[in-house]
């Protein structure tokens, strides 16, 4: 009976411990979320993307565009942080995406012109469609991982680069 008990005390502080841990670790990431650089809102057009998105072999930059669509017939806002390859947030942008529109931002943008390579995270308060381009002197699409809820899009860019 004694072990009985005891693995039933085992099982119940396992998930309080887990929880106890994902606290801890969300409360750290919200902290490196405020200390993060102050929030850059950027408007930029689909008229610069279509300028932007072909290669230039004449330049020696490359740059990440990160690119959302809002479908819906109202605007949308966007928020994103990016990361470093240390996991250090690097710099904070906001996007205000017109009914139907396109905008998009730079990793050069959020980073503050500054050379780095990590990720970016985003969210949106409504349905948006990311979408992710390398430019520079070649051209390549990047991977955008969009999670849709009823009421709100989480976007992960894996991989962005700027130099």
């Amino acid at each position: 009976m004694n072990v009985t008990t005891h693995r039933i005390r085992v099982g119940l502080l396992a998930p309080a411990a887990v929880l106890a841990l994902a606290t801890a670790s969300i409360s750290m990431a919200q902290d490196d979320l405020r200390s993060a650089d102050p929030e850059v809102t950027v408007d930029r057009s689909g008229t610069e993307l279509q300028a932007l998105l072909r290669p230039r072999p004449d330049i020696d930059l490359i740059d990440t565009a990160m690119v959302f669509n809002n479908p819906r017939p109202d605007k949308a806002q966007v928020w994103c942080v990016a990361f470093g390859y240390s996991g250090a947030p690097v710099g904070r942008i906001r996007l205000e995406i017109p009914a139907r529109g396109v905008r998009f931002f730079l990793a050069s943008d959020i980073a503050n012109n500054l050379d780095f390579i990590g990720s970016a995270q985003c969210h949106s308060r409504n349905q948006v469609f990311p979408s992710a381009f390398v430019v520079g002197a070649a051209f390549s699409d990047a991977p955008a991982l969009a999670h849709h809820h009823w009421d709100r899009t989480t976007v992960r860019f894996p991989v962005i680069v700027t130099r």
